[in-house]
């Protein structure tokens, strides 16, 4: 009997511990990146209703090279630093078509991000409660346009 209790004990002690975990919503490797970055994930990204996508998007690599999507963990990724919202991205040493540079800063909102070869370029497009954001880069600057 009295094992039982211990074991028991041990099991409550372990689930409790487990629920301690904040929720993430992003992968370990990206979360690691954005720590090196100096800023932290957007914790509350599904704190709203309907919220479809990610708040990052892998493969970016892949759009640079134009090659095949292979095992591909570069990504673009939102981050909040001093309740600013960024876009970073981790592109294996990569430099972004068209020179611009991250991070991408200034955003009121972090949004679901997709990427997208427009043939214009590459394109960063994010999208919450129906305004979508999309950005480009025209001669090493990132350019805007938003819309809903």
């Amino acid at each position: 009997m009295h094992r039982w209790w211990l074991l028991a004990s041990l099991a409550f002690s372990l689930v409790a511990f487990a629920g301690d975990e904040p929720a993430h919503t992003a992968p370990l490797d990206v979360r690691n990146f954005l720590v090196k970055q100096g800023c932290d994930e957007v914790v509350d990204f599904y704190s709203e209703q309907d919220v479809v996508g990610q708040p990052y998007v892998y493969g970016i690599g892949s759009l640079i090279d134009e090659g095949p999507l292979m095992r591909d963990f570069t990504f673009v990724a939102w981050c909040v630093r001093d309740h600013d919202y960024q876009v970073v991205a981790d592109l294996g040493g990569r430099a972004w078509p068209g020179g611009c540079r991250f991070p991408i800063r200034g955003f009121d909102f972090a949004g679901s991000l997709t990427i997208t070869d427009s043939g214009r370029g590459i394109l960063i497009r994010s999208e919450r409660d129906g305004l979508v954001v999309t950005i480009r880069c025209d001669a090493g600057q990132w350019v805007r346009q938003a819309s809903d």
